[in-house]
């Protein structure tokens, strides 16, 4: 969990300079389990620089308080559901879903769709086999 959380950092810094300060609005599925492990070892992984992790889950997500997000992380399929039919253009990482879900939800007609990418969480089929057997 924590390998994928230093993916997704290593990829928002690469989106925008280190110096920058911006605020990032990580989206959870829900509040437990993966979920959770993931929450913690993301903001763990920013301490020390100067983003701003407001973390919400799907109950507390459309009152969130505080200032606009200049980026949404989310983390699994009904978290970037969410993210994806809200009106505004912030681009969104959607990480902890399998690539047929994130093809799904992006294929949903929006007006002005915003810049996405995913992580994926898909298997590599040897493990996927060794799973079923």
């Amino acid at each position: 969990m924590r390998r994928l959380a230093r993916i997704s950092l290593v990829f928002l810094m690469t989106l925008a300079s280190q110096a920058w300060a911006g605020n990032i609005a990580l989206v959870l599925s829900d509040k437990a389990g993966v979920y959770s492990l993931f929450a913690n070892a993301f903001e763990e992984s920013l301490n020390g620089t100067n983003w701003r992790v407001s973390t919400t889950t799907l109950a507390n997500a459309p009152t969130q308080p505080g200032p606009p997000a200049d980026l949404v992380v989310t983390v699994g399929v009904e978290a970037l559901r969410k993210a994806w039919s809200r009106a505004d253009a912030t681009p969104i990482v959607a990480t902890l879903l399998p690539r047929q879900s994130y093809e799904k939800v992006v294929a949903q007609p929006r007006r002005n769709p915003p810049r996405i990418t995913a992580i994926y969480l898909d298997q590599p089929p040897a493990r996927q086999a060794a799973f079923l057997r």
